[in-house]
């Protein structure tokens, strides 16, 4: 797994991140509130793209009319707080848990997971501001006594290929389309039995290689999803799961001449697919998530943000934003206001080339 590179660039991500919660919170995202709550724009997608009308959260000319965040309904009066810090990383429940975040959180913000001490900052800030009025913490034993809360809004899982991480991406599609739990092969069977939550999709073996999982998503699961938003973010990132499957956001990853050496990915391969995906989405949408994951791994900043913009499209740093299915759909914050103050025109130099003429 390759992690980013030095503890400044992550500490610059974590400033990106919080510039986004604080950016909804602001109200600079430009909701469109009785739009989005109630014309069920997230389930309309799938027949605008049969009919040939414009997708949900687009104009018939192809802008986005729900803002970068659109807004759903109000977090639950009581939070379900998992703190996933004590979960093993080798068994992927951490994505798993995401993924029952996401899918969730598409009906009601109900769920809120802790990764780290801005996490615990940010829900304790919900319950003092009033945005929920209380906190229930689970540990790691009681956070999978969800599944089973939960089941009734599963419709199954999707189990991931550990040697194409490509299929992280794809998963989170259908995890969104079709409400299935993001499983690793270590646990799928045990939680089938336990919960009894059959496998419905098994990616294993399914693709040979990243480029031809991302060309199969686009062509089956693109008419499925939103089309305010793209995401491109790595497979090894989690935060941002939980909005990508609440929205419906299409996801890919491009591989850099780093990462692109690992079995499955090839840059070149992967790249009409990239220019494919912007180029047949719509036009004045973001590109959420963050085209770099360290040295070589990614197109890099630089190079994303030309392609994107190429293809009308722009960035919004978001690959270590969680909890973005719970920020989304708080109030935004409403400071004391300003009175505008009365601009004076500037002061010019003098010059005699310009000083207007005297009568004589």
């Amino acid at each position: 797994m390759i992690l980013a590179g030095s503890v400044h660039d992550r500490l610059a991500r974590w400033i990106l991140a919080t510039w986004a919660l604080l950016g909804v919170w602001l109200g600079l995202t430009g909701w469109r509130d009785a739009a989005a709550a109630g014309s069920g724009q997230g389930e309309a997608a799938p027949q605008a793209a049969v009919t040939g009308s414009a997708p949900a959260g687009l104009s018939p000319g192809g802008a986005s009319t729900v803002g970068l965040f659109p807004k759903g309904a109000p977090p639950a009066p009581t939070l379900i707080v998992v703190d996933l810090r004590a979960f093993p990383e080798e068994l992927g429940l951490a994505t798993t848990m995401t993924s029952l975040q996401g899918i969730v959180n598409q009906t009601q913000p109900r769920l809120f997971l802790v990764r780290n001490e801005f996490d615990e900052m940010w829900v304790e800030w919900l319950r003092e501001r009033g945005d929920v009025e209380n906190l229930e913490r689970k540990d790691a034993v009681g956070s999978l006594d969800l599944i089973r809360q939960f089941r009734a809004e599963l419709e199954g899982q999707v189990v991931v290929d550990p040697d194409l991480p490509a299929t992280i991406n794809v998963a989170t599609m259908l995890a969104a389309t079709d409400r299935l739990l993001i499983t690793y092969p270590r646990v799928a069977a045990s939680f089938a039995q336990r919960y009894n939550l059959p496998i419905v999709v098994d990616l294993r073996g399914r693709f040979n290689s990243s480029a031809e999982a991302y060309r199969w998503a686009w062509e089956n699961l693109w008419p499925r999803l939103g089309h305010h938003a793209l995401a491109m973010l790595h497979p090894s990132v989690s935060p941002l799961r939980d909005f990508l499957i609440q929205q419906k956001i299409f996801v890919w990853w491009q591989s850099g001449s780093l990462d692109g050496v690992e079995p499955g990915n090839s840059p070149m391969a992967e790249w009409p697919v990239t220019t494919r995906v912007l180029a047949e989405s719509p036009p004045h949408i973001p590109v959420l998530g963050y085209p770099w994951r360290g040295d070589g791994v990614g197109p890099g900043e630089t190079l994303g943000v030309e392609v994107f913009s190429r293809y009308a499209k722009f960035l919004v740093p978001t690959d270590l934003a969680g909890n973005l299915s719970v920020h989304a759909s708080t109030r935004p914050f409403t400071g004391p206001s300003t009175p505008p103050r009365r601009l004076r025109p500037p002061r010019l130099p003098w010059h005699p080339f310009l000083a207007k003429p005297t009568s004589r």
